[in-house]
């Protein structure tokens, strides 16, 4: 008898796990659907409160780049592209609606983890309003063309890059037109630019930093840090470190100095506007 009530009793639970393993996928499958469809509705709204003129959005993607195509009557209004930025806490994923000229004509931000109080201010609409009319034309650097917010200079960074690529995205792959050369990249030969004293700013981890930057010879001379509010204890150092690097390597693109990220990034941005700005000879 004893054989015969393991049996039925192994049987009887492997019936019950049977059915509850169907029970669970068939509502994991009609849940997933609710869910995908919500999104999907969620999206639209999104899409159509970005462009409220457009009257159809055709998803596109090529070179892993997603964007939605806004027609109206079938004539091309737009784009609202899908870009992210790095921010304090991780990505900041962005919708950024561009007008047929390549301005942006409003941003929605669909995600982040940016510290509550604080770095989820780049939400607000008076924040994100900055960015109207900006093409890939505009340099968007943090601290001058863009308000920093306090606190949040990382944050700010992260949205700020989100939308300087979804403009340069809606350039390259709407408009046919060659993308922009990024703002942190130095393009210019340094035999062209005439001895003298530049001056530049960047944005660090706690606010601007202005360097100047003496050119000789087509040759960077020196490099000083003239005001910044970062923390000295590893600020100063790490600028002594990057000024020598630059000079060494007459090239201001060097490597930042670990523990100090947010610093570094913000003088080699300072260094890289003071020597775009000089003229030429």
């Amino acid at each position: 008898m004893y054989v015969k009530d393991v049996f039925r009793l192994s049987v009887t639970l492997a019936l019950i796990c049977s059915i509850a393993g169907a029970a669970l996928a068939a509502t994991y499958s009609v849940t997933s659907e609710v869910i995908s469809e919500r999104k999907q509705a969620e999206l639209q709204r999104a899409l159509g409160e970005l462009l409220p003129a457009a009257d159809k959005f055709e998803e596109t993607i090529r070179d892993d780049v997603t964007y939605f195509l806004a027609t109206r009557d079938g004539k091309l209004i737009g784009a609202i592209m899908q870009s992210a930025g790095s921010g304090y806490a991780g990505p900041i994923s962005l919708l950024v609606a561009v007008d047929a000229s390549g301005a942006a004509a409003g941003i929605r931000i669909t995600a982040h983890r940016e510290t509550p109080g604080i770095g989820d201010k780049v939400e607000a609409p008076a924040f994100l309003r900055q960015f109207t009319g900006k093409t890939a034309r505009d340099q968007l650097v943090v601290g001058v063309d863009v308000d920093v917010i306090t606190n949040a200079t990382l944050s700010t960074r992260g949205v700020t890059a989100g939308v300087r690529e979804a403009l340069a995205l809606f350039q390259q792959h709407v408009l046919g037109e060659a993308a922009p050369i990024p703002v942190d990249r130095f393009t210019r030969d340094l035999a062209s630019i005439p001895d003298g004293e530049y001056l530049g700013q960047g944005v660090g981890l706690l606010g601007p930093i202005r360097v100047s930057v003496t050119v000789r010879g087509g040759r960077v001379e020196s490099v000083r840090v003239v005001a910044h509010q970062d923390t000295p204890e590893y600020a100063n150092a790490a600028f002594a470190a990057l000024a020598q690097a630059v000079i060494a390597e007459q090239d201001p693109e060097v490597d930042v100095v670990s523990g100090a990220t947010g610093s570094s990034e913000g003088f080699v941005q300072a260094v890289i506007d003071a020597l775009e700005k000089a003229p030429s000879k």
